[in-house]
């Protein structure tokens, strides 16, 4: 299975400034740009229970799971993925 990978929703493209929408980026990548944009500047959403959220990305590849307390897509490690 090939590594994790998320794609920003179109509709957040201007919370996330630094990411291109509906490009792919490394689910790890995603993980650090929306935590670095969290204690960056004033977000305009609130945390989630995981990072990036399924409702600012879609995602593919990889597996899905939490491994820790806070579920990010670093430590996605079995489950279901979307089409690519």
């Amino acid at each position: 299975m090939g590594e994790r990978e998320g794609c920003l929703r179109s509709e957040y493209a201007e919370w996330f400034p630094g990411l291109e929408p509906n490009r792919w980026y490394p689910a790890d990548d995603l993980t650090e740009a929306v935590l670095k944009q969290r204690r960056s500047q004033a977000p305009s959403w609130e945390m989630e229970d995981r990072v990036p959220s399924d409702r600012h990305f879609r995602f593919r590849g990889g597996a899905a799971g939490p491994r820790g307390s806070v579920r990010s897509r670093r430590s996605d490690t079995e489950g279901k993925s979307e089409p690519a």
